[in-house]
């Protein structure tokens, strides 16, 4: 394996090609293998992880927002009277679980 470096001018790339090559040759890996499958499949699920991470957590503070609510569990995170996990367990269940 050889290293790639560049000194601050073009000139001094070296190594370039060889990445080039092993980058294209990983690739091939990735389509013959189907591992490229996978890892787009990751990719996308990691993606959508994060949007309804925002999306909830949005939609979360814009139910919180005006009513204290907010700062009165940072609040009590800090002091130590509760613990964020009990917090968002309880936030959770008063937006999200409908109640019968």
């Amino acid at each position: 394996m050889s290293t790639v470096s560049a000194a601050n001018k073009p000139e001094n790339l070296q190594g370039i090609d060889d990445l080039i090559t092993t980058i294209a040759e990983h690739q091939a890996y990735l389509r013959k293998t189907r591992e490229i499958d996978r890892v787009r499949y990751d990719r996308v699920e990691q993606e959508l992880g994060l949007i309804f991470k925002d999306e909830l957590q949005k939609l979360i503070f814009k139910g919180l927002k005006g009513t204290g609510k907010k700062r009165e569990y940072i609040e009590k995170i800090v002091e130590r009277k509760n613990d964020p996990y009990s917090v968002v367990e309880e936030v959770l269940n008063i937006y999200l679980v409908r109640k019968s």
